[in-house]
């Protein structure tokens, strides 16, 4: 009776599982093909089950497709499966036939998954020109919670214009504007003939660019200011430094579980297209300076720089940055002046964040750093006050854009005023945290203009008079 129970639940979470995906059914019938299988024969549909997962095992490893033509790698299927090795396809067959089948079964499910979710769709555009100069658009489709990769369009060398982009996303979206609320690319000034065009033909949906991706363009400028560009560059260059000798990079491992246990971290670098992960670098060597300032008295210091006297040098520069108390407290001024722009950005490139906690976020960041006397002492006595005013102007700039320069792209969107303007109860938590005054301080950034404009620009084409109306 028990067993019979457990395969009518079985049964059960089966059909429901179909109901929800249609490629359930599709799987749960490969599952049993293949649990059926051992040394027998295989049957066509065994074959092509196998097939499938072959497909996937190559795509989902990022594996060549020519490697299926591996001697190695058809003997080792034919010691894992020898009634499948006669069977083994081509290099042609599998990245035609075989891949196209697995890609249509992941769009249909992924279609299913998406669909079910809350709320409307997403798009997402991500542009960028590769390794041979062609320009690409990648394109993906997200909900709260939810992202999943759809294509990428190759463009020529010379015909990747905004209107030739946007023509692309239009031919996207035919036909399934209903499963859209909004599209979403880097909010930069080759994307604005873009945004332009695709407001004119989608009026009913958000059309706005990234905040994360200008807030990490705003962080790449004050790295690159020359006084916190040397600081970052010291920095980075003594964590390249003890990865490149690894008796170095074992040995700080071990003392670091010594020191600190489970509260280990270890040194990182930041990738040079991600800059707001200074910060994460900078800070991860100030948590280690305790054990950064005694290498060089370790003996297993001794023994590399003995064995590497091309690279005295470095051993010098390194010796002279551990061990420079000043230097250590450049760090930290560093640290103090990105670390707030840093955690705003990693809460923001969260996928649930409303849209009305930008302005004011943004808002007490521009206060911060409008104002010295706001600035901790440690930043405020290590830097110089000329680097102190070109961060605060970047962050003004960034926030409203620059019509006297070539960046003309803010930050700031009317939809961003108009959400908070509408969020009653972001609204309610800065006045009960901060007080009634610095909520009148925020609204003070924006105008009724800019909120007039947003449900102008996203009233759904509706005429000028109801517009009036409306507002």
């Amino acid at each position: 009776m028990e067993a019979e129970d457990e395969a009518g639940l079985l049964a059960a979470e089966q059909e429901v599982q179909v109901e929800i995906d249609p490629t359930a059914a599709k799987r749960n019938e490969r599952q049993v093909l293949l649990s059926e299988f051992g040394m027998r024969a295989l049957t066509s549909a065994h074959i092509l089950a196998l097939h499938f997962l072959l497909g996937c095992f190559f795509l989902a490893c990022r594996i060549p497709f020519n490697v299926v033509c591996n001697v190695f790698f058809r003997e080792f299927i034919k010691g894992l499966c020898p009634a499948y090795y006669p069977h083994l396809p081509t290099f042609e067959t599998l990245r035609t036939t075989i891949v196209d089948n697995v890609y249509e079964e992941t769009i249909l499910s992924t279609n299913a998954i998406l669909d079910n979710a809350p709320g409307k769709r997403t798009l997402i555009l991500d542009g960028k020109t590769n390794a041979v100069g062609r320009a690409t658009c990648n394109l993906c489709d997200g909900k709260p919670g939810l992202g999943a990769y759809i294509t990428t369009k190759y463009f020529g060398k010379r015909e990747h214009s905004g209107r030739v982009q946007a023509s692309y996303v239009y031919e996207q979206l035919s036909g399934q504007e209903e499963k859209y609320r909004a599209v979403v690319a880097d909010n930069t000034g080759s994307m604005q003939v873009i945004f332009t065009l695709l407001r004119a033909w989608y009026p009913l949906m958000f059309i706005i660019g990234c905040c994360v991706h200008v807030l990490d363009l705003l962080i790449e400028d004050m790295v690159k200011l020359p006084e916190i560009s040397r600081i970052v560059a010291d920095f980075y260059f003594i964590t390249v430094f003890l990865k490149r000798y690894s008796m170095l990079w074992e040995t700080l491992l071990e003392k670091q579980q010594e020191v600190f246990g489970n509260r280990a971290r270890k040194l990182k670098v930041f990738p040079l297209t991600r800059f707001a992960y200074a910060y994460l670098m900078i800070s991860c060597a100030l948590y280690n300076w305790p054990i950064l300032r005694d290498i060089p008295e370790w003996p297993e210091y001794l023994i590399v720089q003995e064995k590497y006297p091309d690279a005295r040098a470095d051993f010098y520069r390194f010796e002279s940055l551990v061990g420079n108390t000043v230097f250590k407290s450049e760090g930290q001024a560093v640290h103090g002046i990105i670390e707030p722009l840093s955690r705003m950005l990693h809460y923001l490139e969260g996928d649930s964040v409303p849209p009305s906690h930008l302005l004011p976020l943004y808002c007490f960041f521009c206060l911060y750093y409008s104002f010295v006397c706001e600035l901790p002492l440690a930043v405020t006595t290590r830097l110089n006050n000329e680097t102190i005013v070109g961060v605060s102007t970047m962050v003004k700039d960034r926030w409203l854009g620059r019509t006297t320069a070539p960046r003309k792209v803010g930050l700031r969107h009317d939809l961003h005023c108009l959400a908070f303007s509408l969020d009653v109860y972001v609204r309610a938590l800065i006045v009960l945290i901060f007080g009634e005054a610095q909520l009148e301080r925020i609204d003070r950034t924006y105008s009724d203009e800019n909120v007039f404009a947003a449900i102008k620009n996203y009233n759904g084409g509706l005429e000028d008079a109801k517009y009036h109306r409306l507002v």
